[in-house]
């Protein structure tokens, strides 16, 4: 199952970076025009024009969600070939539901539904078998049998 997490880990990953790293650049090369877009919406007072400012908002913020949960899939994987499942899972969970919340729209489950699935696999990842150490004092010595 570690394998598994680590694969759809990974394409989850690769789909929350890209189209993250897309919206940014698309955002970034729209940023004056954004600026004046919004000054002149808040001095109109249009209601329409701010319900498109707060999903241009949204559309932002999910932006920064999309970079950060590729972020977060990295120390997911890094979890996983710990085998720490549980926490893993989290991490995944997390990085895949923020977007999606933010946004409230399915477009980023397109991209990022590898981390769903990444989710999924590290519950299951097993723990790393404890080291089972004999604990011998120093009076006695190390050919002695203990029975």
């Amino acid at each position: 199952m570690r394998i598994a997490a680590l694969i759809f880990a990974l394409l989850g990953i690769a789909g929350s970076g890209f189209i993250g790293a897309k919206w940014y650049r698309d955002l970034d090369a729209q940023k004056v025009q954004l600026a004046l877009a919004k000054q002149l919406i808040e001095a109109s007072g249009d209601p329409a024009g701010k319900a498109k400012l707060a999903e241009l908002n949204k559309l932002e913020y999910a932006t920064y969600a999309l970079l950060a949960g590729a972020g977060l899939g990295a120390l997911g994987c890094v979890l996983v070939v710990k085998r720490k499942g549980a926490l893993a899972a989290a991490v995944f969970l997390v990085a895949f539901v923020t977007p999606v919340a933010i946004l409230a729209d399915w477009k980023p489950i397109i991209f990022t539904f590898g981390l769903a699935l990444a989710t999924l696999f590290a519950f299951f990842v097993k723990p790393a078998p404890e080291v089972v150490v004999k604990k011998r004092y120093d009076h006695i010595e190390a050919d002695t049998d203990m029975v």
